[in-house]
Order: C-alpha cells, then structure tokens, then sequence
C-alpha cells in the first residue's frame, strides 16, 4: 500500500482540546480558570439552569498601577490601557429574574443620568443652585448605582496561565471544586 499525503490523518482525536475539559475552581469569593476554559451553563448568581446557553462577552483587564496615570493626563491612560490590556471571552449566564435586575440597573443608571440632567438644567437656569447640585448627584448616583447593578462578572486578573473573576453568587460558587493552589 503507497502512502497518500492527502489522507486523513489516524490518530486518536480522544484527548484533544475541548473547552469544557478545562478545570473551573473557586477561591474563596474568586472564580480561577484556565485560558480557554468554559464556565458551566448555570446562572452566575444563584445556579439555576438556564434556557439557553449564554453568550460569550470579552473582559478585559490592566493592572491597577494604571490608574495612577489619571493624574499625569487622562488621555494618556486611557491610549496606555487600551494598549496593554489583557481581554478574555466568558460566557456568564444569568437566569430570568437575575438578568431582570441587571436591566432595572441599566434602566437606573440610564434614569439617573437623563433625570440628573433634567434637574441640573432647570435648576441651574432658574439660579436654584442647591437643586442643581442635587441634579449632579442624581447623574453621579445613578451610574455607580446602575453600574453595580448591571454589572455580571468582571476580571480581576488575566495572564498566561490563569484568569481570575469576581462577582458569581455564593450557590455557584458552592458548586465548583475548591483551589488545589
């Protein structure tokens, strides 16, 4: 038999890569994966099943030590970050009444802002300058309100070897193997 270079290979595709071969662990309130590893399909909050599998969504990462560049200019940080940050694709899943209150946080924060600003107009063009400063703490309270309420989960670290997020909910966390590390 003469050998044919455009035959399949034979080998065993038995231990091949597969996302959901990678290891998930918890530590403590963190989430540790491997690159490439696949949260298991369950509400990140409370771990009920979900309907359907959830869509993958990129978080990205820099280390903290970037936020001092704020101070020299932000537009300066904002061009470093963009530049050194690390991005990872994790499909989180949220459950109906979990994904309903991460809407009520986007709804809050877009009220605030849009109420924030309403109520700065008005009061400042009437000379109500308390009522106008009351505006810019709804517009300010309504996005890191907002913000904290919609926000699913979010890196804490990414390299090469691990990525660390924070943010499930204390069932799911339950449900993962404990950190042999």
């Amino acid at each position: 038999m003469t050998h044919n270079p455009y035959a399949p290979p034979e080998s065993s595709l038995e231990n091949s890569y597969t996302p959901s071969s990678q290891p998930v662990w918890r530590k403590g309130k963190m989430v540790i994966m491997s690159p490439g590893a696949a949260l298991p399909h369950c509400c990140v909050k409370c771990n009920a099943t979900l309907p359907k599998p959830p869509k993958p969504r990129t978080l990205y990462w820099h280390h903290p030590l970037l936020y001092l560049l704020i101070f020299v200019q932000i537009v300066v940080y904002a061009i470093v970050a963009m530049i050194v940050r690390k991005k990872v694709s994790v499909a989180a899943g949220l459950c109906p009444a979990h994904r309903k209150r991460q809407l009520l946080g986007i709804a809050l924060a877009l009220g605030g802002l849009a109420g924030g600003f309403w109520l700065t107009a008005s009061a400042f063009s009437n000379g109500q300058n308390l009522l106008g400063a009351l505006g810019i703490l709804l517009i300010v309270g309504g996005i890191f309100g907002g913000f904290l309420m919609a926000r699913v989960v979010y890196a804490v670290r990414i390299d090469a070897t691990e990525i660390r997020l924070r943010g499930f909910g204390k069932a799911f966390l339950d449900s993962l193997p404990e950190y042999p590390g």
